[in-house]
């Protein structure tokens, strides 16, 4: 499977940023205790055979918003990581006027909303875990890849 373009959703990168910080984190982190070390290392590799990644300024607003809570000293070495991993992705913006007019927001929020259009406007994949937002983009000729994807692959 070879993947040129991807959009990473919200929990993913998340997942990607609190694994590069401390991979020991993710087991006690509220946003990634879902996930396994496993689960982190797969995303990471397959990420790095990916030609080009997007982000929309509405997935760094809320991976910032819901990463806020890391505290202590090493918050600083964590925002390092973010802002070093947000600069080494390609940002796609939507202008809000097309966004709030999407008969998608009222089902699938702004931040969705925008990976809908990213997608459609850069020809990529989302890459996600949102078991209720996937199908409803799928449904909407978006292509997604899910973790459990991605895992199988890395293992083949």
């Amino acid at each position: 499977m070879k993947i040129e373009k991807c959009i990473l959703d919200t929990n993913l990168f998340i997942l990607l940023l609190i694994g590069l910080y401390n991979p020991d984190a993710i087991k006690v982190n509220k946003r990634t205790s879902k996930y396994s070390i496993e689960d982190f290392e797969s995303l990471r590799s397959f990420l790095l055979t990916v030609k080009k990644i997007f982000i929309t300024p509405h997935i760094l607003t809320e991976v910032s918003n819901l990463t806020d809570r890391i505290g202590g000293k090493d918050v600083y070495n964590y925002f390092e990581i973010f802002k070093s991993v947000a600069k080494s992705h390609f940002e796609i913006y939507t202008p809000k006027d097309k966004l709030l007019d999407s008969q998608l927001l009222p089902r699938i929020g702004i931040t969705d909303t925008s990976l809908y259009f990213a997608a459609k406007e850069t020809n990529s994949i989302i890459i996600t875990d949102d078991e209720e937002c996937a199908p409803y983009l799928e449904s909407h000729d978006c292509e997604i890849l899910c973790l459990s994807a991605i895992q199988e692959y890395m293992k083949s």
